[in-house]
């Protein structure tokens, strides 16, 4: 795994990059003893672009939410790809460790923080480029010919100035 270190506001973002395995236990947790040691009291791990967790990592996050709590920090979590928040989810993690799907959300919406039971039920939604409904076409249809009709009733009824 990669991991980068950012500064944003009172904060660190711990950004995490590749396969989060046994490999990387100890830089990760000499990072945040360092990170613990100049003072961050919240930190943002940042799992937006890992696609593998170790069950001994899942184990680490745990222990090193415990380190920041015990001294009045926040660890947090952010982890979008559903095969990381799976992961997160079968050892019970975002229970008892803040998970939030964006790091806008863990830096400045705290209230938003990802209910794993919502992310279970919730549907998978697939959109087209720039958010265009695969429906648009035949909608754009509709509204043409609803304002063609609109046009012609105000011109029936002398509403229409061209």
């Amino acid at each position: 795994m990669y991991l980068e270190k950012r500064h944003i506001h009172k904060s660190i973002v711990l950004d995490c990059f590749g396969k989060f395995d046994d490999q990387d236990h100890d830089v990760f947790m000499q990072t945040l003893e360092t990170l613990h040691a100049e003072g961050c009291r919240y930190v943002v791990v940042n799992l937006t672009s890992v696609y593998q967790l170790s069950e001994s990592i899942v184990g680490l996050l745990k222990f090193a939410h415990e380190y920041f709590t015990t001294s009045e920090g926040q660890l947090v979590l952010v982890s979008p790809l559903s095969s990381v928040r799976r992961d997160l989810d079968q050892a019970e993690i975002t229970s008892s460790i803040p998970t939030y799907m964006a790091v806008y959300d863990a830096l400045h919406r705290r209230n938003a923080v990802v209910d794993d039971t919502a992310l279970a039920s919730a549907p998978l939604v697939t959109q087209r480029p720039f958010g265009i409904p695969s429906h648009s076409t035949q909608t754009q249809e509709i509204s043409e010919e609803h304002t063609h009709s609109t046009e012609q009733e105000l011109v029936g009824a002398g509403g229409l100035v061209t």
